[in-house]
């Protein structure tokens, strides 16, 4: 009896192991359309073309059908994108200090130029962007003029510009589908 059921659980395990499911992670199709991306930072932003680029890329893999190259002459499609014009302003002050702004407004704008594999212009944008930034809570310690933390402001920056990229590409597919 016990060799019936270790002779069957061993079968058992056999199949189960070797015909699992037949899902597969795999590439993207064949056909998909190739995309390269170059990110120009014009800003006084500390290392925002690199974050950007990053989250760029995330987005475009996460929620599209199109394979990111590196090399500009054999994509489909070409995205070049500056960003320039990081500049920060007063958005609150602490009740307690009117000398100290407590938030901070971070202004940036991006132009947006998508190319098709021939270099002809398809469609050009020109978007302004801001995200707050919050000097950090005061401690007894530290002084009172501490400068404000931007690396969150920075990110979340970051990721609006790449979710725009997303719309803008969207808005271009939309146009080459109408222009067909």
């Amino acid at each position: 009896m016990i060799k019936k059921i270790s002779g069957s659980g061993i079968l058992f395990l056999t199949n189960f192991f070797f015909s699992g499911c037949p899902y597969t992670l795999s590439d993207n199709p064949r056909d998909a359309l190739e995309l390269f991306v170059e990110v120009h930072n014009e800003s006084f932003g500390l290392s925002m073309g690199p974050l950007i680029d990053r989250e760029i890329r995330k987005t475009i893999l996460k929620t599209s059908s199109y394979s990111l190259t590196s090399v500009p002459h054999t994509a489909d499609l070409k995205l070049y994108l500056r960003v320039s014009g990081y500049s920060d302003r007063p958005e609150s002050y602490d009740p307690d200090d009117s000398f100290l702004a407590s938030a901070f407004a971070i202004v940036s704008t991006v132009n947006l130029k998508w190319e098709s594999a021939a270099g002809e212009l398809l469609l050009e944008e020109t978007i302004n962007l801001d995200a707050s930034v919050l000097r950090p809570a005061l401690k007894p310690i530290s002084p009172a003029s501490s400068s404000p933390v931007d690396e969150q402001a920075r990110q979340s920056l970051a990721e609006f510009i790449a979710k725009e990229i997303y719309f803008s590409l969207r808005r271009l597919n939309s146009l080459l589908f109408e222009m067909k």
